[in-house]
């Protein structure tokens, strides 16, 4: 949510991807914007400030936000998803396992039905 829109990714967790085999291309930031909102039948956040951010732009529109977290029960009751930027390998390396793991469990959750 504070991230200037255009910037690059951290080349430190685009290291740590590439261990994965997981690339993400020309990925850059952008920031969110309330169009986003318009449009997305749901909005996967990973950190309580994120969800406070989107209630305050637009508090009619806080069902469709969720904590990504939740779905591999992740990071205490809040299900945060700590932010490595700046911290160790281990930190950049758990973030990703916990990202990985929250999108597995998301996915077959829809594909359920």
């Amino acid at each position: 949510m504070s991230a200037l829109s255009g910037n690059p990714p951290d080349p430190r967790m685009v290291a740590h991807l590439m261990e994965k085999s997981i690339a993400i291309g020309d990925h850059a930031s952008r920031q969110f914007e309330l169009e986003d909102l318009e449009w997305a039948d749901k909005i996967l956040v990973m950190s309580p400030m994120h969800m406070q951010y989107i209630h305050d732009i637009s508090p009619e529109e806080t069902d469709k936000v969720d904590m990504l977290g939740r779905y591999a029960a992740v990071g205490g009751d809040d299900h945060e998803i700590f932010d490595p930027f700046g911290r160790t390998s281990y930190h950049y390396r758990l973030a990703i396992s916990q990202i990985t793991l929250s999108v597995r469990n998301l996915a077959r959750s829809l594909l359920a039905g």
